[in-house]
């Protein structure tokens, strides 16, 4: 396995960028925070191993021309890895709340990554619970904010378990859904 030589992390609301960039100030390798949106902030002469992309493509309204910008950004070899929410029918208050465009499935993400160039290494759903949560306080409850009781609840207790279980069965829908992209050698 590779070691990491250098990391550049990117954030687009003021208050988390500082925070992420007295992080990065005190690892033990070269890194770059940059204050703007993913991809655009990104020059497309640089050339990464990884993109890591955590809860960020369904926040960009031309996720395709996403997808294309980062398989011109990896080098040969090069894995996107991406964690976006899933299930469109559990789009409600909290995705127009969080400025959601669009949740994804795994056909519909698989096709935006093979179109863009990529080979698909593994694409996943997860949080089986977190489905249930997410609809019926979406869709039934229609709130626009989670109480941090709940969260914790989860967070602490839910979530542990249930990462145990998932991680010998693996669930047929979920809250979220991960892809791991490769751009070919």
């Amino acid at each position: 396995m590779k070691k990491i030589q250098s990391i550049t992390c990117i954030e687009q609301d003021c208050e988390c960028y500082e925070k992420l960039a007295r992080k990065l100030s005190s690892l033990q390798i070269h890194s770059d925070s940059i204050l703007g949106s993913f991809p655009e902030a990104l020059d497309v002469k640089s050339k990464f191993d990884l993109i890591f992309s955590f809860n960020v493509l369904e926040h960009i309204e031309d996720d395709n021309e996403a997808f294309i910008k980062c398989y011109n950004l990896l080098s040969p070899g090069g894995v996107m890895f991406t964690f976006v929410p899933a299930f469109q029918c559990l789009y409600g208050s909290m995705d127009r709340k969080l400025k959601h465009y669009r949740r994804y499935n795994k056909k519909k993400i698989i096709k935006k990554a093979t179109v863009a160039g990529f080979c698909i290494d593994k694409a996943r759903y997860c949080n089986f619970i977190g489905f249930w949560g997410w609809y019926f306080n979406n869709r039934v409850l229609k709130i626009e904010s989670q109480k941090s009781n709940k969260v914790v609840f989860f967070d602490k207790i839910l979530l542990p378990l249930q990462s145990k279980i998932e991680k010998y069965i693996e669930p047929y829908i979920g809250q979220n859904l991960y892809i791991a992209a490769r751009k070919p050698k």
